[in-house]
């Protein structure tokens, strides 16, 4: 009778050993808080890794995800040289993505006003999927840049931005992430704003007072590439006047990796913006985070049941010892 008792307590024993072992879960390269190395956990069981220029080597998805997605941002078009007008923004689209199979990907570089060199697109390529976000152009000699995806610069104005054309001194506004594709519900909290067009910012002098002439997007001119002007400056209607020296008129700095397209100022003096670099964000989701299954818990489980297999192999030897 004791030996039979003994071999179904070791047989618990042994069970509790091995639970030990098995619950330790193949994701096992998520680190606490539920995110692999090199990501951020942004939102309840969202990661994000973000690329702000072309990386070394492809990158791989971790083990376990199921569900990838990216917001491609192509590089934003530079004011062009000998010219004047605001630079046309990035294109902005998400893709999404396999959970397996390594990640090529390509960040796209703003352009330039020195020698007028154009912007470049951004990628993503994974087995048979190859995604592009165009980069903006640079200004023409009569008109803006038109944006990555086709809307059109204003003539002798500002240049399109990835959500509409320009009107006159009005840059052509951006995208907002969340508003792209509500299907992409990795993004749903990303209300961040890409690929506005570059302002084109017109000046001249009326007897002791500095004018300018100038309207900003909703969407992207928070990224920079506007005119920072005095506090005493009078809004007439699209006009802005102010009595100062020429060199008040300060252009703010254009946000990197955003894809916005740079700005200009003309007139009274110049200021020839370049281009915003573009940018890759690859969003997935924590699913052993969220389960509470990480490796760290699993581990934590795993020691417990080992726990109870040693306390009842222990017991199982204290009858052992009774019974003889």
């Amino acid at each position: 009778m004791v030996s039979s008792i003994s071999t179904c307590v070791a047989g618990v024993s042994t069970v509790g050993v091995l639970f030990g072992v098995a619950l330790i879960p193949a994701g096992s390269a998520f680190a606490a808080g539920g995110c692999a190395a090199g990501a951020t956990l942004v939102a309840p069981g969202i990661c994000e890794i973000t690329f702000a220029e072309t990386p070394g080597s492809a990158w791989t998805p971790p083990a376990g995800i199921t569900k990838l997605q990216a917001l491609l941002v192509g590089g934003g078009g530079a004011v062009g040289a000998y010219n004047e007008y605001g630079g046309g923004g990035g294109d902005v689209i998400l893709v999404e993505l396999n959970t397996n199979g390594s990640v090529a990907v390509e960040v796209g570089v703003g352009g330039l006003n020195a020698g007028n060199i154009a912007s470049t697109d951004s990628s993503v390529e994974q087995g048979a999927i190859s995604q592009v976000a165009v980069g903006g152009e640079n200004s023409h000699y009569v008109s803006g840049g038109a944006s990555g995806n086709g809307f059109e610069g204003a003539q002798d104005g500002s240049g399109a931005g990835a959500g509409g054309s320009a009107i006159g001194n009005g840059a052509g506004e951006g995208l907002i992430v969340n508003e792209i594709d509500s299907s992409f519900d990795l993004f749903a909290d990303d209300d961040r704003c890409f690929g506005g067009g570059g302002v084109d910012v017109n000046s001249f002098r009326d007897g002791g007072n500095v004018v300018v002439e100038m309207q900003s997007e909703s969407c992207g001119g928070e990224n920079g590439g506007g005119l920072s002007m005095p506090a005493s400056v009078v809004d007439s209607g699209g006009w802005w006047s102010f009595v100062g020296a020429d060199d008040d008129l300060v252009m703010t700095a254009i946000v990197p990796n955003t894809g916005n397209g740079g700005s200009s100022l003309r007139g009274i003096h110049y200021i020839r913006q370049n281009g915003s670099d573009g940018v890759v964000v690859l969003r997935y989701d924590a699913t052993l985070a969220a389960t509470g299954f990480e490796s760290t818990g699993a581990l934590a489980l795993g020691f417990a049941l080992f726990g109870i297999g040693v306390a009842l192999a222990t017991r199982r030897r204290r009858t052992d010892t009774v019974s003889a």
